[in-house]
C-alpha cells in the first residue's frame, strides 16, 4: 500500500507515472501526512472544476447550510465527501492540540472560543478555515506558507515554532475525528 501511496504522490519512472501536481503543495501543509494527500487528492481530482472555496468546502462535507422542507428550516451540514471532512477534523484536532506549536490555524481557533463559540462549533470552522487555505493554494499552484497565512490572518509566528510534527499516538485523534465527523459541529 505505501509504494502505491508513494506512485501515485511522487511517481514511478519504471512505470512511466508522473509525480501527482498536487503532491508538493500539499505536503507542504502542516501535519499533512501521505494518505492524507492521497485523501485529498482521491477526492478533489481537479481543483478547476471547483469556482469557488465554497464549492469546494460543500463538496467535502464542511460548509454549513440551512435545508428548507415546507415551513421548516434545519441546519444540514455534512454532504460531502467523508473520508476528506474526517481528514479535516484529524488535522484540525492535530493542529489545535497543546502538544504541538503555536500555530495560525490554533490562534483562529482560540479566538472563535474566546468570543464565546462552542469548542465543537470552533472546530467545524476551522475545518473550513483548512479548506479554504487548501482551495487558494491548489488554485494558484503555491506551497502553503505558515508566515503568509499567519500575517492574513494578524498572527506573528516566531521561526523556530512553526515545525509541526504528527505525534506518535494518532488513535485518540482518529477515534475524536470519526466522532466529529459523524456528528453535526458546524
Amino acid at each position: 500500500m505505501d509504494k502505491q501511496i508513494a506512485s501515485l504522490l511522487y511517481g514511478n519512472k519504471e512505470k512511466g507515472y508522473k509525480p501527482h501536481p498536487y503532491t508538493m503543495i500539499l505536503m507542504s501543509f502542516p501535519i499533512m501526512s501521505e494518505s492524507m494527500a492521497c485523501t485529498f487528492i482521491g477526492a478533489i481530482g481537479d481543483i478547476e472544476r471547483f469556482s469557488t472555496y465554497l464549492e469546494l468546502k460543500k463538496y467535502l462535507g464542511v460548509a454549513a447550510e440551512n435545508k428548507i422542507s415546507g415551513t421548516s428550516v434545519f441546519k444540514s451540514t455534512y454532504e460531502g465527501v467523508r473520508d476528506t471532512r474526517r481528514v479535516l477534523f484529524l488535522m484540525t484536532l492535530l493542529l489545535i492540540s497543546p502538544k504541538i506549536s503555536e500555530n495560525s490555524f490554533r490562534v483562529y481557533y482560540k479566538r472563535l472560543v474566546d468570543r464565546g463559540m462552542a469548542k465543537r462549533k470552533a472546530i467545524g470552522h476551522v475545518c473550513g478555515k483548512i479548506a479554504q487555505v487548501l482551495y487558494s493554494c491548489l488554485k494558484n499552484n503555491e506551497l502553503y506558507d505558515p508566515f503568509k497565512h499567519a500575517s492574513k490572518m494578524g498572527v506573528i509566528l516566531d521561526g523556530d515554532k512553526v515545525r509541526l510534527k504528527i505525534p506518535a499516538n494518532l488513535e485518540d485523534y482518529e477515534r475524536q475525528a470519526d466522532e466529529l465527523a459523524d456528528d453535526d459541529v458546524l
